[in-house]
């Protein structure tokens, strides 16, 4: 019988973990796309005021930003400036492949952001920076679109149906 017990409360608390592993990563992304765009506000008040070299722009931003982020934009930086790679876009895609963590939609927000830099002249960077900031904010808004009650709701599913398969299983 103890075994049973013990067993059932095994299978709760991992159902519970996996729901509690959705919302983390929900967390991550929503926290990494944050951090974007602040890096991505640094970049803009940089290259408008200052016109800012890139490999310089990404190590200043890195230090503004927080996270994952950072450290990508470290990356990138030290890429562009030992300029192994002759475009922005390869530079992106080599620092991106140190950093697993950073979540899909960061990710592709990041490749759109590797096209924009050091293609174009200033105005041309800040209108393409001006765009992903506004696709950040949209990404932004359907995350957090009722974030509260939908967390809550996978980690009271998962709780249910490690319940329910502890129901069958008995």
């Amino acid at each position: 019988m103890t075994i049973k017990l013990f067993g059932a409360i095994l299978i709760v608390l991992s159902s519970w973990g996996i729901g509690l592993t959705i919302v983390t990563a929900h967390r991550k992304k929503v926290s990494s796309l944050n951090d974007l765009l602040t890096a991505i506000r640094y970049m803009k008040s940089e290259l408008r005021y200052r016109c800012t070299p890139l490999p310089a722009l990404c190590k200043a931003s890195a230090g503004a930003s927080h996270g994952y982020i950072s450290g990508f934009l470290q990356l990138l930086s030290d890429e562009l400036e030992a300029q192994v790679c002759p475009d922005t876009k390869l530079c992106a895609i080599q620092a991106l492949t140190h950093i697993k963590e950073i979540p899909n939609p960061t990710a592709a927000m990041i490749m759109t952001l590797a096209d924009t830099l050091g293609m174009f002249d200033l105005s041309g960077q800040l209108d393409g920076l001006d765009m992903l900031e506004t696709q950040i904010e949209q990404a932004l808004h359907q995350l957090t679109q009722q974030q509260d009650v939908r967390l809550r709701s996978y980690q009271t599913l998962s709780l249910c149906a490690g319940a329910a398969l502890v129901i069958l299983l008995i």
